[in-house]
């Protein structure tokens, strides 16, 4: 027969090791190897845990002894306080809180006579005793504490309770405008991405001033390689006034963007959007992107000396969806090459403000040329940088 692979012949004679296939030893031989080896490990698992097994019961029974002696000690001083205070029917009923404040504020010697309360057992008076001596104690220091009030009271002189006059805040310096002449501006735009994609293009910058009403269009694009881009296109219309320009409607396209509209409600003193149902309180001088600019040129055309280094000039300003306030800073005189010469300039820069606006601003106004922009840069959040510099001013 066929047994593990290997042919054995019994023909009905006795097994023995002689005739056992060799197989069937190596097995008899692994049983013993397994049977040892079992041994062995038991017998040294033995040999390692008899000598840790005493330490532990030891601390177990020390535990069992330390918890025991925290019980009985517990135990007696609860004894100890149940045989100095006697047994009431009922507990005393609690101080007000003001007899209680009263009471802390009396000084070390009414400290220990309340102490004093819990003597010993033979000398313990009775309960009704304990109260009435709180009470005592109470009493004298609401005396004390309505004395050293009455004391305070009558240290203070009409003269001394007068307010002082406070010195009337200072009002915010206010800028006198003088909005510019009709013009239109035409500029060569050139444009530098991250990518170091680069291009040119032109823009056009339109102001009509007549008397009491104007109305502002500024237009921007740019040609790369095989593509012309329109980058923007603002508008805006409205009044002026004491204020300078007074926005009533503005508009804004830009690249990949739905035009948007912004509505100011001079009555109301309310902004609203197009984009959105949000209305936002509308402050003194509020302009638009686009009008911002030319309300600048016109804090400029009215008095230079509003211009100086470092000067902070705080604007509300309603976006597509938004009105917040821009800060530009007066940075100071500059000289830049323009196609029209050398021109002599104010530069203002609106820096990025995180959680407003990202991008920063750059202006430059020049004097000699009827304080228009006659230079603007744009740099966006992600790099790009967008110039547009003056090349013909019509009026």
């Amino acid at each position: 027969m066929q047994l593990f692979g290997e042919t054995v012949y019994t023909n009905n004679m006795p097994l023995n090791q002689a005739t056992l296939p060799p197989l069937l030893i190596n097995t008899k031989r692994y049983f013993r190897f397994v049977f040892a080896s079992l041994l062995l490990h038991f017998f040294a698992l033995l040999f390692i845990e008899l000598p840790t097994r005493p330490v532990a019961i030891n601390e177990q029974q020390e535990r069992i002894i330390a918890i025991s002696m925290e019980e009985d000690q517990s135990q007696r001083q609860t004894d100890q306080f149940s045989a100095r205070v006697p047994a009431a029917k009922s507990r005393p009923q609690r101080l007000p809180q003001s007899e209680r404040q009263a009471l802390r504020s009396v000084g070390s010697a009414s400290v220990h006579t309340s102490n004093n309360i819990f003597n010993t057992p033979d000398e313990q008076p009775p309960l009704e005793e304990k109260v009435d001596q709180l009470n005592t104690v109470a009493a004298q220091g609401a005396e004390k504490s309505d004395t050293a009030a009455t004391a305070s009271i009558n240290i203070v002189t009409p003269k001394e309770s007068a307010e002082v006059p406070k010195e009337a805040a200072a009002p915010a310096p206010t800028l006198v405008v003088k909005p510019l002449a009709s013009a239109h501006l035409e500029m060569l735009v050139t444009r530098k991405e991250e990518s170091g994609r680069t291009g040119l293009g032109a823009a056009s910058l339109t102001w009509k001033n007549s008397e009491d009403r104007y109305e502002l269009n500024i237009e921007a694009s740019v040609s790369f390689v095989l593509a012309r881009v329109n980058l923007y296109k603002l508008s805006s219309v409205g009044r002026l006034g004491e204020n300078g320009i007074a926005p009533e409607t503005s508009t804004e396209a830009r690249l990949r963007r739905a035009e948007t509209a912004t509505h100011f409600q001079h009555e109301d003193k309310l902004i609203s959007f197009s984009a959105t149902s949000k209305k936002i309180t509308m402050e003194a001088g509020a302009q638009d992107k686009a009008s911002v600019v030319m309300q600048l040129a016109a804090i400029g055309n009215a008095d230079e000396k509003q211009f100086y280094v470092g000067r902070e000039i705080l604007i509300q300003v309603a976006e597509e969806r938004d009105a917040l306030p821009f800060l530009f800073v007066v940075v100071g005189q500059e000289m830049i090459e323009s196609k029209l010469g050398t021109l002599q300039t104010w530069h203002l820069v609106r820096p990025p403000r995180p959680g407003s606006y990202n991008s920063r601003l750059d202006l430059w106004f020049a004097p000699s040329l009827g304080w228009y922009p006659v230079q603007i840069t744009n740099t966006e959040r992600n790099g790009n940088i967008t110039t547009q510099t003056v090349t013909k001013i019509t009026h």
